[in-house]
């Protein structure tokens, strides 16, 4: 899958990376909840994620490499990055905490060995939450409006739904 920056459908879209981790049995995932000092909303759940430094020249790597350590404690290399089918988000709609709406653009990759500690940060908490409890949230997403506090950022639950579902196809 090739690693450039695609090109904003919307003027000022926000190019935007994200990881997945798991546990070992796959049963969990590292999500991180925001802050009160987070741009988005107070309380809300979502992978490690942010904006790629376009204007510093940063991959799509190298800003998942930095958001992961700077939002969970963790670090790891780009090789224990990858790319799974569907990994891809287009335009999506993000509700900052002062009601902003934002266009942006994710690409997410799984993490597949890192070392560290979690700790939490003064935007982040980060907290291995249960696939069966993000399922419940996403179903409990759906049925409000855009303005409405959600418990998921946009596109967790597919994301990970769509990883899982690439794993099967391996085996």
């Amino acid at each position: 899958m090739p690693e450039e920056i695609t090109s904003k459908e919307i003027p000022g879209t926000m190019e935007t990376v994200g990881v997945l981790i798991f546990n070992e049995t796959n049963d969990k995932a590292l999500l991180v909840k925001h802050t009160k000092a987070a741009q988005n909303e107070e309380g809300i759940y979502g992978i490690p994620a942010g904006q790629i430094e376009i204007a510093l020249s940063e991959s799509p790597k190298e800003a998942t490499l930095r958001e992961l350590m700077e939002e969970t404690g963790l670090v790891a290399r780009e090789e224990d990055l990858e790319q799974f089918e569907n990994n891809f988000f287009g335009t999506s709609i993000i509700r900052t905490k002062t009601g902003e709406l934002k266009p942006a653009h994710m690409r997410v990759y799984h993490c597949k060995a890192y070392e560290g500690e979690l700790r939490n940060d003064r935007k982040t908490i980060p907290e291995w939450v249960e696939i069966d409890t993000i399922n419940k949230w996403a179903e409990e997403d759906k049925d409000k409006e855009l303005w409405e506090k959600k418990k998921l950022m946009p596109n967790v639950d597919i994301a990970i739904h769509n990883y899982l579902e690439s794993q099967k196809t391996k085996t």
